[in-house]
C-alpha cells in the first residue's frame, strides 16, 4: 500500500500538486489524497523526483 496525503489544513484533500504512477502499463495522476494497492507482482514505474 502507498498512501499519499495533503498538508494543507484549509483543503486537507488536495495534494497541491500531481503524482503519477504508473502500475501494469496504467498511467494514474492523483491530485487528491489516494491510498494504491498494488498486489504483488505488479510491475510500478521508476520513481522520478522533479
Amino acid at each position: 500500500m502507498i498512501g499519499f496525503l495533503g498538508s494543507n489544513p484549509d483543503d486537507p484533500y488536495d495534494l497541491g500538486g500531481v503524482i503519477e504512477i504508473g502500475i501494469n502499463g496504467e498511467l494514474l495522476r492523483l491530485t487528491k489524497i489516494s491510498i494504491i494497492f498494488m498486489p504483488g507482482g505488479s510491475q510500478a514505474f521508476t520513481a522520478v523526483d522533479y
